[in-house]
């Protein structure tokens, strides 16, 4: 969903002041929707480039301005203040700055008025957008700022040639622009050849449009009608006041085989087909949509960027997830994959799902298609034991891969539905014998099941995922419970990591036992859960036991040792391995990395690197250690080559145009770091921060992404002492909308048996709640069962730990007036225990009593006297009597006496 709370001019003021943490000298972000190109403005030369025919420029090692740049375009500003004129051609400025999916300039001032763009993609999250966040769209908002003493008439205009100065199309349709009526250009074509489109628009509501040529635009602020490539929008700004020039850019573009083959049966149609027969069509519904797309992209940023994590860290979040727009590739029938980066690889399953943690929880729809691809891909029964083996890529059409080094025409297609005897990727044929694939297929199904807890799209691949999780079995050991034979991702000749595909079989055969429960399936629950107790007891004394673990010199890529670790924790599912051989494993890694400088210190493929070791350290409790592998990240990339930040290499240099697809698994450190995991599928919220130091054991303002509508979470597990002992942990989470939750995992920081809990849920106290301790060592958490689910809003859910039972403070009576006008005398709860909730209602407000009989009508004593208000009250009962005494178990019969009348009712104690 889009972000209400951030719509109108407050959003830009946010973007273009230096509040916000960002990038310069980046070349601009890339503008465009998933599968569908891009845009990119660099506001510092003022240029221009594009890229619709969706593969990476970084596949013929270069950039869009290496080889898609426009041979004239930019924005040109004109201001007329009481006949005095100013204007500047192609503006351009050093004040410039990307944070993906926005990129923000702040131009020189022209003639007494500022001129600020913030220009966006259609990056909305939340499934309600699927339609508009695979649009094909570049969005532009020019605000203008009068500082005059006086009225101006102030006019924007954004140019763009579609051709490069050597003469090659761009975006598809025409070279050269024709106007279509007074707010837009077309580039017009065909169905072969792609369209292109351009409008303006204002938010002054008396404005006037031109477009066709430059013409006198500098001298008068108005086009001249006919062949061109501008368009622009002009209207009079009060003294002090502002206008928004809106520019939307728009493309249609397909894959056509030239010459045609006998192979190729049609040309490779894109998604948005769907949804738009021509560019025009794209264009206008995109500008009807402006607020939304800006509200969303923008609170995308804002949220990010307003928590209390380190500046840069959050920039690299968010930049980091430039293969959504850069390496996407969505179908017209729905077939979706993600491009490699160097290799023209479409697929590339390890390094597609490793990204996958924040599309799935922002665009599921998205994922779920491309989960169905892997799926209807994989081997299948006629192949024997091949039977689920998840395939590594899918360029091609024929039965023999076409894929190539090369950024050729056969590399932009992908194998039709249901293609499972393909031969993968030429470097190394023989991905059959790769297990992880078959673990990133699992994961992707179980990331699906807790973002979305749609059982229906679910039950489709189940049988998919069994088939893949048995394949895994096949390929272990006689004797073993793990695949230790098995190839991987880890692919560099004689760089092989054989202890990786069995650790993250661990991970994979866990989760498809939580799978099993959901869907209710026994027998698959119990024959992999029994899988996994052996197979941990094999990891020990296979690897983990051994001095070669996780040690590099001994293995070119240690850090997959551990890979499995980190995928578990960020589940919830148990350790994997005991803490004394993780512990030892990630000590060892991490004082060999630390000692050295520069790339060296980010291993041989970075992305894992971080991903897998700083998981893993993470999840031990050392999250500083974790932080300074994405320091050392951001050092080498975004500090040092900011111009390489979009185009990350995979493990070579910082200095060549690579794109790589894994860059969006930074989030799961996000997602570890603030302990945070949404499953929609079981109503479960996982709160588990394991904080950087710097933060001072302190969250504040973190999202929780959820396609649904973002949560908002603000901890602290500061010791605030209390009459009881102490405080352990407090915390409040938000949803932009209502989110269902019927159980809460919080770490467990006390040691007592029985911390007491607090839990609020919209201001009124969460009654009939059960705990229970679980786990141990480095993994133990605290299990909050709920009476009944509850739904949480921006009301908010609140939620005291006590380092002991819950202080006399914390537990008085809370006061609720009742929607109704009057009440009856009722008592809700029947059952009554220490630190337990009762629940009652009286019908005026008054002294109300509650006290306890025995069944023969002995008194017990009573339990609560205090003046309460008309409607439902709340009472946290300590386990005594008012006197002191302690209420033993038993039957008992409980009575209500207020100002109304009295009631009793028996309950057990």
């Amino acid at each position: 969903m889009y972000f209400k709370l951030y719509r109108g001019s407050i959003l830009l003021v946010f973007i273009i002041t230096a509040c916000v943490w960002a990038l310069s000298q980046t070349m601009g972000t890339p503008l465009g929707g998933i599968g569908t190109g891009y845009v990119i403005f660099n506001a510092q030369s003022g240029q221009m480039a594009a890229q619709t025919k969706v593969m990476p420029a970084a596949s013929l090692g270069s950039s869009e301005f290496g080889s898609y740049q426009s041979s004239s375009c930019g924005l040109h500003f004109f201001v007329n203040n009481g006949g005095t004129t100013a204007s500047k051609s192609k503006a351009t400025t050093t004040n410039e700055n990307a944070v993906l999916p926005i990129y923000s300039a702040i131009f020189p001032a022209v003639g007494g008025v500022t001129f600020a763009d913030t220009s966006f993609g259609p990056i909305v999250s939340g499934q309600a957008w699927d339609q508009l966040v695979h649009s094909p769209l570049a969005y532009f908002d020019v605000q203008a700022n009068n500082t005059n003493a006086s009225a101006c008439t102030v006019a924007v205009a954004l140019e763009f040639s579609n051709q490069t100065a050597g003469g090659t199309n761009i975006l598809g349709g025409t070279n050269t622009g024709t106007s279509d009526g007074t707010n837009a250009i077309t580039w017009g074509g065909d169905t072969t050849n792609g369209y292109a489109y351009m409008m303006s628009g204002c938010d002054n509501s008396v404005a006037t449009f031109s477009s066709g040529a430059i013409g006198s635009f500098l001298t008068t602020g108005m086009l001249t009608s006919g062949t061109g490539n501008v368009v622009a929008a002009k209207c009079v700004i009060p003294a002090g006041g502002s206008a928004h020039f809106r520019f939307v850019m728009s493309w249609w573009d397909r894959w056509v085989l030239t010459p045609a083959s006998s192979t190729k049966p049609g040309p490779e149609d894109h998604w948005y087909h769907n949804y738009y027969a021509n560019a025009k069509e794209c264009a206008t519904y995109g500008m009807s949509h402006f607020e939304d797309v800006r509200a969303g992209a923008t609170g995308i940023v804002k949220r990010t960027m307003g928590s209390n994590f380190p500046d840069w860290y959050k920039e690299r979040l968010l930049n980091n997830c430039y293969p959504l727009i850069h390496n996407s590739v969505v179908a017209k029938d729905g077939r979706t994959g993600y491009w490699e980066g160097q290799y023209a690889i479409i697929g590339t399953i390890d390094q597609a799902e490793h990204a996958a943690v924040w599309y799935a929880f922002n665009w599921p729809q998205n994922q779920w298609r491309e989960l169905q691809f892997w799926a209807r891909s994989s081997h299948k029964a006629s192949e024997g034991d091949l039977l689920g083996q998840v395939h590594h890529d899918f360029n091609g059409t024929t039965s023999t891969s076409t894929w190539s080094y090369d950024n050729t025409d056969d590399n932009h297609f992908m194998y039709p539905w249901d293609n499972s005897t393909h031969a993968d990727y030429a470097y190394q044929s023989n991905t059959t014998t790769w297990m992880d694939l078959n673990c990133m297929f699992i994961f992707k199904a179980y990331e699906l099941m807790l973002a979305t807890g749609n059982k229906d799209s679910f039950s489709v691949y189940w049988p998919y995922i069994k088939n893949t999780a048995n394949r895994i079995i096949t390929q272990c050991e006689s004797g073993l419970h793990l695949p230790t034979s098995s190839l991987s991702s880890y692919d560099s000749p004689n760089q092989q990591n054989y202890v990786y595909p069995s650790c993250v079989s661990l991970a994979a055969w866990y989760a498809v036992v939580e799978m099993a429960k959901w869907m209710k399936d026994t027998a698959t629950e119990t024959k992999y859960k029994n899988w996994y107790d052996s197979a941990r007891i094999d990891f020990v004394s296979t690897y983990a036991t051994l001095s070669s673990f996780a040690n590099e010199g001994n293995d070119s890529h240690p850090e997959g040792d551990i890979a499995g670790y980190s995928w578990a924790r960020y589940f919830g599912f148990p350790a994997i391995m005991d803490s004394q051989y993780i512990v030892k494993a990630c000590n060892r890694l991490y004082s060999t990395y630390s000692i050295l400088s520069g790339q060296a210190r980010l291993g041989l493929w970075h992305f894992y690197q971080y991903d897998h070791m700083g998981g893993a350290l993470t999840a031990i409790g050392r999250p500083d250690s974790a932080l300074n592998l994405h320091r050392w990240d951001y050092e080498f990339y975004d500090s040092a080559a900011p111009g390489y930040v979009f185009w990350q290499d995979l493990w070579n240099t910082n200095s060549n145009y690579m794109s790589y697809t894994t860059a969006p698994s930074a989030w799961r450190s996000y997602f570890q770091f603030t302990g945070t995991l949404l499953d929609n599928a079981n109503n479960r919220l996982w709160i588990r921060p394991i904080i950087p130091s710097s933060m001072a054991k302190t969250i504040k303002n973190a999202p929780i992404v959820n396609p649904k509508g973002w949560g908002t979470l603000n901890y602290t597990d500061s010791t605030v002492t209390v009459s009881t002992g102490t405080r352990a942990q407090y915390m409040t989470v938000t949803f932009d909308s209502l989110t269902t939750i019927k159980e809460i995992v919080l770490k467990n920081n006390t040691t007592v048996t029985n911390p007491g809990i607090i839990i609020k849920n919209d201001g009124a106290i969460i009654s009939g709640a059960t705990s229970a301790l679980e786990g141990s060592s480095l993994e133990k958490n605290v299990r909050i069962t709920l009476a009944s689910p509850i739904q949480v809003g921006t009301g908010g859910l609140y939620i005291k730990v006590f380092n002991g039972t819950v202080p006399p403070e914390e537990s008085g009576v809370i006061n609720y007036r009742s929607n109704s006008k009057s009440s009856s005398i009722a008592i809700t709860s029947s059952q009554i225990a220490k630190n337990s909730i009762i629940t009652y209602s009286v019908p005026v407000s008054g002294m109300s009593t509650l006290e306890l009989f025995q069944v023969n009508g002995a008194k017990i004593g009573t339990i609560a006297k205090k003046m309460v208000n008309a409607g439902v009250n709340f009472f946290v009962w300590n386990g005594n009597t008012v006197n002191g005494n302690m209420v033993n178990s038993n039957v008992a019969v409980l009575r209500l006496t207020c100002s109304g009348g009295s009631m009793s009712r028996t309950v057990f104690v």
